[in-house]
């Protein structure tokens, strides 16, 4: 009541009930109600009608997560594979086989790792996005195929001198790609091999 009473009340507001209340400025009022209502909701939250404490529910902790399967474990590989391929020349050379390494091994990791090397000697530079289209994932113990439609229409090389672009890719491009699972238990590719166009 006298809650409700502080954040209805104004400076012209000095009576309710027969009863004076202290004249406050409608600011300050509002700048105490919010606090107020939250601190008491908060405190009542722990209380009974008799003002005991009342036992709160425990902490539930959700059980661990298990693994994803293995065809969605390798789908997520191979996707972020083709993300790493886009941007692969742009990461800095001290970091680069390391941060290639997390989603592919050799022999791709050491391919790409080639590739970029003679695309900068070339003075080219990868541009764009090409986006997985994943069709079918067989996983056979810690090996996997997958094929994929990728499209590579909005991503090619270009000139790292000019930004001129000097190709670009397919826009449905069958790709298949060897996988393998890790003792860590992370599947990386190993081989990516180009189907041609279409899918």
């Amino acid at each position: 009541m006298l809650l409700r009473q502080l954040c209805s009340s104004t400076e012209n507001d000095q009576t309710h009930g027969g009863r004076n209340l202290i004249a406050i400025p409608q600011r300050v009022a509002a700048q105490l109600c919010l606090p107020g209502t939250i601190g008491i909701a908060l405190l009542l939250t722990g209380c009974d009608a008799e003002g005991r404490t009342a036992t709160l529910p425990s902490i539930r902790t959700m059980p661990p997560t298990s693994p994803p399967p293995d065809d969605e474990a390798a789908t997520t590989a191979y996707t972020n594979v083709v993300a790493q391929l886009d941007t692969a020349d742009s990461l800095p050379a001290d970091i680069r086989e390391q941060e290639l390494s997390r989603y592919m091994s050799d022999p791709q990791l050491s391919r790409v790792i080639n590739r970029v090397r003679q695309l900068k000697a070339e003075h080219l530079t990868s541009y764009g996005k090409s986006i997985p289209h994943v069709q079918s994932v067989q996983i056979d113990g810690n090996k996997a195929i997958l094929h994929d439609c990728l499209d590579a229409s909005n991503a090619g090389l270009q000139s790292s001198r000019t930004q001129k672009k000097v190709n670009r890719g397919l826009k449905k491009e069958g790709v298949k790609a060897h996988l393998s699972k890790g003792s860590d238990g992370q599947w990386r590719v190993v081989k990516i091999i180009s189907l041609g166009e279409g899918c």
